[in-house]
């Protein structure tokens, strides 16, 4: 009896934690469609993007945020892999900065998904996932702290997992909103 409950909930979380969404043609316009409204309350709000290869499968996916969910330690993100019918299912959501994220390939279609979550001045976690078509699921996670000057094993590590920052570009919600070709910049 304790299993079934354990495991209905456990099922419950995860069916929660990842949503999954229709099959999109253009990923940044369904996220842009299901946060409508937003830019009428915050006009300096962005659209953000970024395109990696989030499974290892060999295909471009696409992660799109909105700057109204950013905070010190990034954004929430919304992944969304690429299929060989030229479409994108949501997979998964994510809390990360473009500078504190890394991809590593598993094996064809599982990625490692690297993420350092900062949580104080110089403080964070640093979280492992697996990412496939499956969804997200969290491999490992610890502690790191970077107040030590630079020489310390933790800003070593931090250093080798996140050499360079994933590209990413913005438009204005409201340069969106008036015209979906708006031009994209570089940057968050």
């Amino acid at each position: 009896m304790h299993r079934w409950i354990a495991g209905f909930w456990i099922t419950l979380l995860a069916t929660v934690a990842l949503p999954v969404s229709p099959a999109v043609a253009d990923p940044v316009t369904f996220y842009f469609i299901g946060m409508a409204g937003l830019a009428q309350e915050e006009p300096d709000l962005r659209l953000i993007r970024l395109y990696a290869d989030f499974d290892c499968d060999g295909r471009t996916d696409i992660a799109v945020t909105g700057s109204q969910t950013w905070g010190g330690a990034g954004g929430v993100w919304d992944i969304f892999l690429s299929q060989p019918n030229d479409q994108y299912f949501r997979v998964a959501q994510l809390l990360f900065h473009p500078k504190a994220i890394a991809i590593d390939k598993i094996r064809p279609g599982v990625g490692r998904v690297s993420v350092f979550q900062r949580t104080g001045k110089g403080l964070g976690r640093l979280i492992h996932y697996r990412l496939s078509s499956q969804g997200l699921v969290k491999a490992s996670e610890r502690n790191l702290n970077l107040n030590d000057q630079g020489i310390g094993p933790d800003q070593g590590t931090y250093r080798e997992l996140f050499p360079q920052p994933l590209a990413s570009e913005y438009c204005l919600w409201t340069e969106y909103e008036r015209n979906r070709s708006c031009a994209w910049r570089p940057g968050y």
